[in-house]
Formats: structure tokens, C-alpha cells, sequence
């Protein structure tokens, strides 16, 4: 609910009445953008006052910490209201907060189908529409990509419930024949269930094709994981082509294998048989079939690179590293969380005092054979999977740190200036802004360097040494307590929360429609409010003022003419609509789209940016585009944020409505 200023001869409302003493008057409502925000933080942060010289000598020194003065931000000569839709993704809890970003993985499959190129020409600029062949690389990648998550969905939660049949206690559970088919089963019902539940939601918008191509892909894993059981093994004499699958016998039965005819030892065998024949490997669906949809993604993704660069279009090298960056995430997490559970169930039979259980009836998972500094071959590698994650992240992030430093020293002399803060800040301008021509570049070196990081990862993790196996471990432990604290503690830690909060907001833009464990879109919920409060407390004339994830949603919200009953002023700030949206959304945020939306505030419309703000940018389609200087001899400049309390930015609303608010209230 939007919260009016006090003060200003305000005071609570609800939808259909008017503020006390405001009664047709011309109001300001605001709308914030990313992050997490309290009720009144669209009010802008009060500028805190340098102590004065201390009377005494303080036990703190020249201030007490605790005590602190400051000036209240630039208020506007209008009633104002502010609207808080932050966090409107996970209001309903903490619980399904924490479920919100598990679907991260399906959430970007959504938005890289949301970059899709347009398919028709551009009729403003004449640019031709994308071809044929492009548009089926865009669909069939997105598609498969998420076909593949969904699949391995099922694999990966087979495995986190085999893995609890290592407790001790489920030995005789566990060594039944039924265990692993009534796993895989049991994971098939729930999924399907949550299925059938989402498709009922109604603020799921996923086709019904969408969700029948996902049933059948859970369906067919079930099916494959049955039918083709997880050891999977390849004779020695038969060609590498040739794969035997076998059922795990009863221990009774037990002939260990998996060994050479000279080294029959019970503590260098892995698989069991009845044969005792000698055999060359040993296959698994975890780590198979994570490895296989690893690779499909990255050719995948390959495709999407080749495709960007051929058309010159940065939204299909984009949306081919959504994919990319969608699996990563997926098989990190994944591992991190059965791993740890694999860790937790190590420890409580240590505490148990009863050993590990060997049952030899899973479908998913590989027989377990003895402690977890002993795990070898794909088991420990897929183990080693969050390892992997990581470095490919460092290495993005380190890449674009780079990328900044030679934009600083690339940018024209007229972004010159003495406070190296300043300059830092332009060139992370200038680098958003450059996005078109540099990302391609960038993912390049980014590919080659994680491919490099991950071969020395992955000959660390296949040497021959105990040392490096103990290191190993021990940073695995690290991640996983790490990924254990940001999964049930981000909340109270602060800067982690308010980054994990802006990447849900930015990927929460666009309706589930194109993944069926996408996470729920707050785009629809907060287009009805705003319509709904504006509607109720406004008149012609008044404005709406929305900076940067909000210039989007207004954008988004008076393009589709939901406020068709006001004339209404639009002011922006910090907008990315130009640098990301029409970028990398081209198929949504088109030059139409523009155009309805100059339209319905019939051209009255401002738009305030900073060389200091990495995204924001004069937009398209505005004919009051407005640089505010923000060039402090010392000290941090503003950046992307202190929009509201800049006296340039509220003053300048206040000289620019002086003349259009009049003309615009006449009209209604």
C-alpha cells in the first residue's frame, strides 16, 4: 500500500477516498526500483552532517558514534505517496522465499525466452526482423535447456532421498529390491503434483504445450531411470560404444567387480556382480547425465555466441549465457545440497556408532564404498560440481572487472575528472552502455579462462594425491556451510540479502510462461496496484515518478494503457528501459511499445540520468532527456541511487510542471 508523506497535510487512505485537505489536488506518486526498501525510503536518505569541533575530548574520539545529525531529504511542494512493491515475489513467507530462489535455475530459462529476437522488421528504424533459422535456435535452445533441468530435477531429488538411505538405520529398508524404483517413483508423483498445482495458479502463465513437453520429459526420466538402472557398466572386450546395463543383485549374491583379475580386493571395488568379470568403467545417471546436459548447454550456448555475433544482436548472446549460467547454477546447487546431506549423514553414523550402510539397490545414485575422503572416478567428480560453479563465476566477475579498468582508460576526455570515484563510476557507464559491442568479447575470454580453470580443477580432483584429495574436501566443506548460511541466513545478512533481493527483482519481471518451476513473476500484481492507487488518489496533472526498476513497471504499465483514465506525468531516473531492456528485450520492449507509451502521457515525459549511473542513459522517445551533474570534487558521487533527495532532481520536476501540469489539467 502506498504511504502518504506526513506533514503535508496528509494522512492515511484507502483506494476510493481522497487525503484529508488534498481534495483534487495535484499529487507526485513515486514508484522505487530494485532491492529491498522500507515504506519510506522513496523519500530519499537524509545527508548526515560532518561533526563539529568537540567542546571536550570524547572517550570515541572526535564524535560519538551513536550520535549522529542529519538534514531531512528535499521534499516536493506536493503531496506525495510512496509505493513499496518490494518483495512481492516471496511476501507469502520466508519459507517460500527460500523456494523463490532454488527456482533461480528455471527462472533465467524464462528470461533467456524473454530475449528472444523480434521477429518482424522494425518499422522506426528499418531494422529487418530476425531470420527463420534464428528464431528456431532461440526456441529449441531455451526449450531444451529447460527440458533438460526438469529432467535432472527428478534425477537430483532421487539422489537426495537415495542418499538418506546411507543412514544406518535404513540398511534394511534400503537393501530391499524396492527402494530404488518406489524413489524414483515416489519424486515422479511429487513433481508431477507440483505441476498440476502451478498449472491451476493464476499467476502462472506457462502455455499448455509448455507443460506438456515438461510431464512427458519427467515422465520419460522415470521411465529411462527404471528401465536403464544406474550401474551401468562397460566390458572390457565389448567396443566403448557397447554399455551393459544390470540390475544390482541381492547381497547375497555378491561378487565385487569393477576390478582387474589381479586386484579382487574389497576395498578397490565399486560395482557388484555376479560375474566377476573384469570391466573397463563405471556409469552412474548423477553424474552422467549432468555431465551430458553440461555439454548440451554449453553447444547450446556456443550456437547462441556464433548467432550474436553473425546478426549483431547482444540479446541472443545474452540469452545464451542465461542458459549457460541456468545449468551451472543448477548442478552447483544441486551438488552442494546432496553432498552436504551426504556429509551430515557420514557424521550421525559416526555418531550412531554403526558404520555405513552398503545397499546395492539404488537407481540413481552409485553403491557407496567407504568413507568420503575414498570417493573416486564420477562420483567424486560430480561431488566437485559447486568447485566448478565457482570458478566460472569468479572468473565472469573478474572478466567485467577487467573489461571496467579498459573502459576507464578508453573514455573520452570530457569524462575526465579529478576524483578517481567519479571516473570509476563513468566507466562502469560507459561499459553498460557499450554492452552491444563488448559483451560478446567479453564471454569469449570469460569461456576460454573457465575452461582453462576448470581442466586445472578437474586434474586436481583426478590426481594421485591424498594431500590434495584432504584440501579438496575441506573446501567443499567451506562451500557448502557457505551455500548453508546464504540459503537459511541471507535475511540477516544484510548487503548478501539486498543482492539476492535486486537479482529476484530483475529476473522477476517477466510472467512464468516458458518454464513450469519458474519463479512467480510480481509484474502483473504490482501493474494491478498501481493502477488501482493511481486511479484512487490522483488527478490530471499529477505526476509518477519511478526510478529505475519502477521506470520499467510504469513503462510497462501505461504502454498497456492501464491508466487510461488519468493524464498523468511521467518522470524517470536511473532508467535502464535503453541500456538492458530495449537491448536485450527487443521482442518486448519494442519501438511500438515506446510509442503507446509517449501516447498515453501524450509526450509528457522526463527522464533524469547521471554519467555516475552504470544503467542509466537518455532514453529513446523522450524529448526531455535531463543529465543531473553529479561531479563531487571529493567523496563518492551519487551513482544509480540519492535520486530523491537530489535538490536538482526535485526542483527540476517542480520548474518542469510549472509549465505542463496547467495545460494537461485544462484537458481534463
Amino acid at each position: 500500500m502506498p504511504a502518504p508523506l506526513e506533514g503535508a497535510g496528509m494522512s492515511s487512505t484507502q483506494p476510493g477516498s481522497s487525503p484529508q485537505g488534498t481534495q483534487g489536488e495535484l499529487v507526485e506518486f513515486r514508484l522505487h526500483g530494485i532491492g529491498k526498501h522500507a515504506e519510506w525510503s522513496a523519500l530519499g536518505r537524509p545527508s548526515l552532517l560532518d561533526p563539529p569541533p568537540p567542546a571536550t575530548t570524547h572517550r570515541f574520539g572526535v564524535e560519538d558514534p551513536a550520535v549522529r545529525v542529519a538534514l531531512p531529504p528535499t521534499l516536493s511542494t506536493r503531496p506525495v505517496y510512496l509505493m513499496n512493491w518490494s518483495r512481492t515475489s516471496s511476501h507469502w513467507g520466508n519459507t517460500v522465499s527460500k523456494l523463490w530462489y532454488v527456482a533461480t535455475p528455471y527462472t533465467l530459462v524464462n528470461v533467456a525466452r524473454n530475449m528472444r529476437s523480434r521477429p518482424d522488421p522494425d518499422p522506426v528504424t528499418g531494422r529487418p526482423g530476425a531470420s527463420r533459422a534464428l528464431r528456431a535456435l532461440e526456441m529449441v535452445g531455451t526449450h531444451t535447456t529447460g527440458m533438460l533441468l526438469t529432467g535432472l530435477t527428478l534425477v537430483w531429488l532421487a539422489a537426495l532421498v537415495e542418499t538418506l538411505g546411507r543412514l544406518r538405520p535404513m540398511a534394511p529398508v534400503v537393501r530391499n529390491g524396492w527402494w530404488g524404483p518406489v524413489v524414483v517413483l515416489t519424486v515422479l508423483v511429487l513433481l508431477l503434483g507440483t505441476v498440476y498445482a502451478r498449472k491451476h495458479e493464476s499467476r502462472i502463465a506457462t502455455s499448455a504445450p509448455t507443460l506438456l513437453m515438461h510431464v512427458l520429459t519427467l515422465v520419460a526420466t522415470a521411465g529411462l531411470l527404471l528401465l536403464q538402472p544406474s550401474h551401468l557398466l562397460m566390458r572390457a572386450e565389448a567396443p566403448p560404444s557397447v554399455l551393459q546395463p544390470l540390475w544390482s543383485p541381492a547381497p547375497t549374491d555378491v561378487v565385487r567387480a569393477w576390478c582387474t583379475t589381479s586386484e579382487a580386493s574389497t576395498d578397490t571395488c565399486l560395482v557388484a556382480t555376479t560375474t566377476g568379470e573384469p570391466f573397463l568403467w563405471f556409469f552412474d545417471p548423477l553424474a552422467t547425465a549432468s555431465l551430458a546436459a553440461l555439454a548440451v548447454v554449453s553447444v547450446i550456448a556456443l550456437a547462441h555466441y556464433v548467432a550474436g555475433m553473425r546478426s549483431r544482436s547482444p540479446n541472443v548472446t545474452g540469452a545464451g549465457l542465461a542458459l549457460a549460467v541456468a545449468m551451472v547454477t543448477f548442478l552447483g546447487f544441486a551438488s552442494a545440497l546432496r553432498v552436504a546431506l551426504e556429509f551430515l549423514v557420514h557424521y550421525l553414523n559416526i555418531f550412531l556408532a554403526g558404520g555405513q550402510a552398503e545397499p546395492f539397490t539404488r537407481l540413481v545414485m552409485p553403491p557407496y564404498w567407504g568413507s568420503v575422503t575414498q570417493e573416486t572416478g564420477t562420483q567424486f567428480t560430480s561431488n566437485t560440481l559447486p568447485l566448478y560453479g565457482v570458478a566460472g563465476l569468479l572468473v565472469l566477475v573478474a572478466t567485467f572487472a577487467v573489461l571496467s579498468q579498459v573502459a576507464k582508460r578508453r573514455m573520452p576526455a570530457s569524462d575526465a575528472h579529478p576524483n578517481r570515484l567519479v571516473v570509476a563510476a563513468r566507466a562502469r557507464h560507459h561499459l553498460v552502455r557499450n554492452l552491444p559491442t563488448t559483451l560478446a568479447p567479453a564471454l569469449l575470454i570469460s569461456a576460454l579462462v573457465t575452461v582453462g580453470a576448470w581442466a586445472l580443477l578437474y586434474s586436481a580432483v583426478t590426481a594421485d594425491s591424498p594431500r590434495l584429495h584432504e584440501l579438496i574436501i575441506f573446501l567443499l566443506h567451506l562451500t557448502y556451510a557457505a551455500a548453508f548460511l546464504v540459503f537459511l541466513l541471507h535475511r540477516y545478512i544484510g548487503p548478501l540479502d539486498e543482492i539476492l533481493g535486486k537479482l529476484a527483482d530483475v529476473v522477476g519481471f517477466w510472467p512464468a510462461e516458458h518454464h513450469v518451476f519458474a519463479g512467480i513473476s510480481y509484474r502483473t500484481r504490482v501493474v494491478q496496484e498501481l493502477d488501482r492507487w493511481m486511479q484512487s488518489l490522483t488527478v490530471n496533472g499529477s505526476v509518477l515518478v519511478a526510478h529505475s526498476q519502477g521506470s520499467v513497471i510504469a513503462a510497462w504499465a501505461l504502454a498497456q494503457n492501464r491508466i487510461p483514465q488519468r493524464k498523468v506525468h511521467l518522470v524517470t531516473c536511473g532508467s535502464p528501459l535503453d541500456t538492458l531492456y530495449a537491448t536485450f528485450f527487443p521482442a518486448a520492449f519494442t519501438t511500438e511499445l515506446r510509442g503507446r507509451l509517449v501516447a498515453a502521457v501524450d509526450g509528457r515525459w522526463r527522464n533524469h540520468w547521471r554519467r555516475s549511473d552504470a544503467i542509466a542513459s537518455p532514453c529513446a522517445g523522450c524529448v526531455d532527456n535531463v543529465e543531473l551533474p553529479d561531479a563531487p570534487a571529493t567523496g563518492r558521487p551519487s551513482g544509480h541511487n540519492n535520486y530523491w533527495n537530489d535538490p536538482e532532481h526535485v526542483q527540476g520536476i517542480d520548474r518542469w510542471l510549472e509549465g505542463v501540469a496547467p495545460a494537461a489539467r485544462a484537458q481534463g
